[in-house]
């Protein structure tokens, strides 16, 4: 029985040493065959930089931090100069493990986590070494910005340190500010051209008053051509029946109240005698 125990215990023991993830790293990586364009693209920052130190958790020993420096910011927004990454190592439910091995420089991939700190993304860094240049220079994507850095701080300016050439021959994308130019430049012009027309049908029927303005003078040359004559019926006639037709219209209901009035005059009467 108690023989027993004891080989429950032993197996129970290999298990736990068996199913405790490790600190780590494979030496051969199934991230590799990620191209690279593809992790610029899923990355939110893309950092150059030095591991400085190294801080494992021996509550979570596959987890640790990472005191970083940033020499350079390949993608994102201008970080501090040293920054702290978080959560490095194997975190569970991803399929990447990070080295970060102090004293080794790298490209890491990151996002923004809590209180200023940064952790990786489901991607693992890359060495910097001789072949990363040549890789920088033909993707598309990245940009060549520097930390935060104090005015006197000249040591900044021996660790900030960016690769001579990125994102060679890559399309260049249209400003937005030059695309609203455009727009706006656009509407101007077909503002510009409707005023034009306005003004074009303006001056037409401008000439066409002038003639019949003249038409009037050369049949009443004997006749006092006051303002009142040219308010009058002929100047409606010359100029425009819109008078004309009101008059008409406005006729109409007053024709139909009389009829109605008539209509309940009648009524009563009528009712009075019956």
């Amino acid at each position: 029985m108690h023989n027993h125990h004891l080989f429950i215990y032993l197996i129970l023991i290999l298990l736990s040493i068996y199913l405790t993830p490790s600190s780590q790293c494979d030496e051969h990586s199934n991230q590799d065959e990620i191209p690279f364009n593809t992790k610029v693209q899923q990355s939110p920052y893309i950092l150059i930089g030095t591991s400085l130190n190294k801080n494992i958790d021996y509550n979570i020993p596959n987890l640790f931090n990472v005191t970083f420096l940033v020499q350079c910011i390949l993608k994102g927004r201008p970080t501090q100069r040293i920054i702290q990454i978080v959560q490095a190592g194997s975190l569970l439910g991803r399929h990447s493990c990070q080295r970060l091995d102090v004293n080794q420089e790298y490209i890491v991939f990151l996002e923004p986590f809590f209180d200023g700190t940064y952790r990786p993304i489901d991607l693992e860094e890359i060495l910097y070494d001789n072949r990363v240049p040549a890789l920088l220079a033909k993707t598309c994507g990245l940009s060549r910005t520097y930390p935060f850095t104090e005015a006197n701080d000249t040591e900044a300016t021996l660790t900030n340190k960016c690769p001579s050439a990125v994102s060679i021959d890559c399309p260049l994308e249209i400003p937005k500010t030059t695309a609203e130019t455009s727009t706006i430049s656009t509407i101007l012009s077909t503002t510009t051209a409707t005023t034009t027309t306005m003004s074009s049908v303006i001056f037409a029927r401008s000439t066409i008053d002038f003639d019949a303005l003249s038409l009037l003078l050369a049949q009443h040359q004997h006749q006092n051509l006051s303002l009142a004559f040219l308010q009058g019926q002929n100047h409606k006639a010359l100029f425009s029946d819109d008078e004309t037709r009101k008059n008409q219209a406005n006729q109409i209901p007053l024709i139909i109240t009389l009829i109605f009035i008539q209509f309940i005059f009648c009524s009563i009467i009528l009712h009075h005698f019956l």
